[in-house]
């Protein structure tokens, strides 16, 4: 069991996507929430230090939890604010938090100081193993990876691609590939993104552009009936890692089995460095 806590519309919007799929234990912080066992009402503020001065205790809120967490939490949201008092009461060095970044050419001054702010100082917790580490996203970027979509129901679209793609690594992590490369990790590498690649042209589409990168380990899902049938399935696999492999990164992949029709294949690229705002 996961357990995810959300900040925030955003944050509070994609951990209701992931409550409706299993394996998810799903906390809540916004406004306007009753106070439950697993939602908890943040007065609203003008700025955000009085969110951070403000912010309940949340220690009852958190207790018992244990495993692995995911915070989710967008900085274009005065409210993001809290984010650093929630992770004070959670298992830090289980915990990783997918921050996704708004445009900031649409922020006030205000909200885009504290953007800045959340953004970095969330990278430094990463970097120095306060927390397990830091997923960035960027709106941008995924409204590129998702490409042209109607404006009744973009707001699913663009929260679906994030929660499906984490959906199913979590999945892959949890389940024995049919065949690997895997090389240890590199531990201090806790700045991440997540990609999508396209498997018939070997197109990725990143949800951040990380700089420094020195680690991508790809997920391939791919039919149990083409893994059982393709012959030319690995040399193909193989080809399109050997494409992306670089002097200065560590490049993996794992391959599982899926009953879905079409072959889903995901990255995770990750690196030690502080990445400046796009």
């Amino acid at each position: 069991m996961i357990n995810i806590v959300g900040i925030g519309k955003l944050g509070c919007e994609l951990a209701a996507d992931f409550e409706k799929l299993k394996n998810y234990d799903v906390y809540k912080l916004d406004h306007g929430l009753e106070k439950t066992k697993k939602t908890r009402g943040i007065k609203k503020e003008k700025t955000p230090e009085k969110y951070e001065q403000n912010c309940p205790g949340l220690s009852y809120f958190f207790k018992g939890m244990s495993g692995k967490s995911l915070v989710l939490v967008s900085g274009g949201e005065l409210i993001s604010a809290i984010t650093l008092r929630v992770l004070e009461h959670m298992p830090s060095s289980k915990t990783t938090v997918l921050y996704v970044q708004p445009d900031v050419r649409t922020l006030n001054e205000q909200s885009r100081l504290t953007e800045r702010v959340i953004f970095n100082v969330l990278q430094e917790y990463a970097r120095s193993g306060v927390i397990a580490g830091v997923i960035l996203t960027n709106a941008k970027d995924i409204e590129t990876a998702i490409g042209n979509v109607p404006i009744i129901g973009y707001e699913e679209t663009f929260r679906g691609y994030i929660v499906n793609s984490l959906n199913l690594i979590y999945y892959f992590e949890h389940a024995k590939p049919v065949l690997s490369s895997d090389s240890e990790k590199i531990d201090h590498s806790r700045i991440m993104t997540l990609g999508m690649v396209d498997f018939s042209t070997g197109e990725e589409k990143s949800f951040f552009p990380l700089d420094s990168t020195k680690e991508r380990m790809y997920y391939y899902g791919i039919n149990d009936n083409e893994l059982r049938n393709d012959n030319n399935l690995i040399s193909k696999i193989r080809e399109q890692i050997d494409s992306k492999r670089d002097a200065d990164q560590r490049t993996s992949y794992r391959v599982y089995s899926t009953s879905y029709e079409e072959p889903h294949v995901f990255c995770i690229q990750s690196s030690a460095m502080i990445q400046k705002t796009t």
